[in-house]
Parts: structure tokens; C-alpha cells; sequence
């Protein structure tokens, strides 16, 4: 079993290397723990790491254990958006092909396919980011990236409308002093994907954009 209190310590202090650690030394002992194998991959993109060769490996032992897991699904995607160049052909085909009985996950799942469009088909992204929005109307990235496209389309009324929206959604602010768990594939998602935690400087870009126009 894991050493909570050294792993929460070391979370407290922001002492990446010594959460890596305490984690792979669980695996050892318990490789077959897919909780573990997940903590261990969003752990690997937390720097001073930014390992996402090592990162994708730890994806790779959870498909093994389960080739469905749509955790290191969405884990797989991330690392190729953030620092592969983006989600291709083979990764969208997989993620087309989820059927999850959880509104909020297929909400995800819809909002991720559309960075598959990037800016070379819009019809399509909109597309996917009003599926994702109708499936979940409590997260904060599927809107403002809709109000995005929307104010860029000079639908400027629209666009205030989704980017309100967004920022209604936030549920969390991270000041200077917030501790998160770094290791935690939710908060990561939270974070990065759904966008309902946010940095106070991220909470501040989106509020410009609302207030620019």
C-alpha cells in the first residue's frame, strides 16, 4: 500500500521527484494497479519531468491491464495534443468509437474529437463542441472554445453569450499559495480538459476576452 502521508507530503511540497518515486516503488509491488499507472502518467507531465515518452509507456500498462479504459483514453489524447503535435487519424477513430452510458464522459470524449479539426474544418468542430455542450452544460472549455469560434465568425453576441457561460462554470481559482494534487488524474482533467479549475491568470484571459468585445 502506498504511503499516503509521505505522497501527500511530498504533494504539499511540490516535490515532483519524490512523488515518481513513491509511486513506482508501489508498482513494483502492485503493477497491476491501474490507479497507480494513471497517477504515474499525469505525474510524468508535471515539471520538472515533462516526460511524455514515459508518460504514454505508464498509458500503455493500463491498456494492458484494460484495453478500454477510457482514463488513459483521454490521458493518450492529452499527451499528443499538449506535446505530440496533436490527436491524429487512429487516436479520433478511438475515440468515435467510445460509447459510455455517462453524459459527462461522452461530453469529454466529444469536446477532445474536436481538437482533432483544429482550424481546417469548422463545420465539424462546431459541430462536436455543441454535441459536447448538449451532453454537459456544467464545464468551462467546450463553451469557450465555441465562443471563440463564434466571436472570430463575428457573431460577436453569441460568442459573449458561451464565454459568460464559461467563466459561470469555473469552480475553482488557483491563487498563488493553492495546493492540487498533481498526481491525480481528475484534478488533471479538471485542469486541462474541462477547464472547471483554472489558474487566476487563465480566470483573467477569458474574462478579456468577454470584456474586449
Amino acid at each position: 500500500m502506498i504511503n499516503i502521508k509521505e505522497l501527500d507530503l511530498a504533494i504539499k511540497e511540490l516535490n515532483v521527484l519524490k512523488a515518481e518515486e513513491l509511486i513506482e516503488e508501489e508498482l513494483k509491488i502492485d503493477e497491476n494497479n491501474i490507479e497507480l499507472w494513471l497517477k504515474l502518467s499525469v505525474t510524468e507531465l508535471c515539471v520538472p519531468l515533462v516526460d511524455y515518452v514515459k508518460s504514454l509507456d505508464c498509458i500503455e500498462h493500463v491498456y494492458e491491464i484494460d484495453k478500454n479504459n477510457i482514463y488513459a483514453l483521454i490521458m493518450e489524447c492529452c499527451v499528443y495534443q499538449f506535446h505530440l503535435g496533436g490527436i491524429d487519424e487512429q487516436l479520433f477513430s478511438k475515440l468515435n468509437n467510445i460509447e459510455d452510458s455517462s453524459k459527462q464522459t461522452m461530453s469529454i470524449i466529444k469536446y477532445i474529437m474536436s481538437w482533432y479539426y483544429r482550424d481546417n474544418d469548422m463545420k465539424n468542430t462546431i459541430s462536436l463542441l455543441e454535441e459536447s455542450i448538449s451532453l454537459c452544460d456544467r464545464y468551462v472549455s467546450n463553451y469557450e472554445k465555441l465562443g471563440r469560434i463564434y466571436i472570430k465568425q463575428k457573431k460577436i453576441v453569441d460568442g459573449k453569450k458561451l464565454i459568460e457561460k464559461a467563466l459561470n462554470n469555473i469552480e475553482l481559482v488557483y491563487d498563488k499559495d493553492s495546493i492540487s494534487d498533481f498526481t491525480d488524474i481528475n484534478e488533471y482533467i479538471a485542469e486541462y480538459v474541462i477547464g472547471i479549475h483554472v489558474s487566476s491568470l487563465n480566470k483573467e484571459r477569458i474574462e478579456a476576452l468577454y470584456n474586449n468585445f
